[in-house]
């Protein structure tokens, strides 16, 4: 449950001392708080199709879309492979970027591995991170030690 809370009025500025504020403001307003249900569905289960050349267990990452400077939760559904993978020349993964609050529309987008961060939290915890609009943050605790994880590479993986 959210608790939401008005704030008081604000006296108006412009209005001297014994005169009578502007005609929006004469209503009062209570200083009350108002609860309201928020619950939360638990997070989608992710359809996964594995062809024994392009399986690759579902990892929730962080890439930098829909521009330079913005970031944005994405899972890594597959290895990129056929026409798209062979016309890039390059070392692609296929992503899935969910809208919020609804993580079942999005993007499929094909990006260099080098790109997209691997995140440590798993696909459920970042499926709630999308839903609840950011409001519920999986617990995480740094460690120094552990290097910031890039997507290895395909010929990486498959070996």
């Amino acid at each position: 449950k959210m608790t939401i809370t008005r704030a008081k009025p604000k006296k108006c500025p412009a209005c001297a001392p014994n005169s009578v504020p502007p005609k929006e403001s004469t209503k009062p307003i209570k200083n009350e708080a108002m609860t309201l249900p928020v619950t939360f569905p638990s997070p989608p289960k992710m359809m996964t199709i594995k062809a024994l050349s392009s399986a690759v267990s579902p990892q929730a990452g962080l890439i930098e879309y829909p521009r330079k400077g913005i970031w944005s939760i994405c899972f890594i559904t597959a290895n990129t492979e056929g026409e798209v993978q062979a016309r890039s020349e390059r070392d692609l993964a296929s992503v899935f970027v969910p809208t919020t609050p609804n993580p079942t529309s999005g993007f499929l987008l094909f990006l260099p591995r080098r790109d997209i961060i691997i995140l440590d939290m798993t696909v459920e915890e970042a499926a709630k991170l999308v839903i609840s609009a950011g409001m519920v943050v999986p617990e995480w605790q740094h460690n120094p030690q552990k290097p910031l994880q890039k997507l290895r590479s395909a010929e990486a993986e498959r070996s």
